[in-house]
């Protein structure tokens, strides 16, 4: 069994009073955009997860999203 942890891509900064809660922060454009290369890459690598977990904290289940998408799992992602 091969085991691939990643850590969610470039998220907005919680701002105390002002911004999103540290829970509540999701992937910035720049986010998004690193976290597809990473699934390109693993892409490339041949890699075939049999599962993708992820936690229901947004930025972490947006970056799963991305990489389940571009390595065709989408049906294997599990929160």
């Amino acid at each position: 069994m091969k085991l691939y942890i990643a850590r969610h891509g470039e998220a907005g900064q919680a701002l105390p009073l002002r911004g999103p809660a540290d829970d509540e922060r999701e992937l910035t454009r720049e986010g998004r955009k690193e976290t597809a290369g990473v699934g390109k890459a693993l892409r490339r690598l041949e890699c075939a997860p049999e599962r993708i977990g992820t936690s229901p904290l947004p930025r972490a289940r947006q970056t799963a999203e991305i990489l389940a998408e571009e390595l065709d799992a989408e049906k294997k992602l599990e929160e």
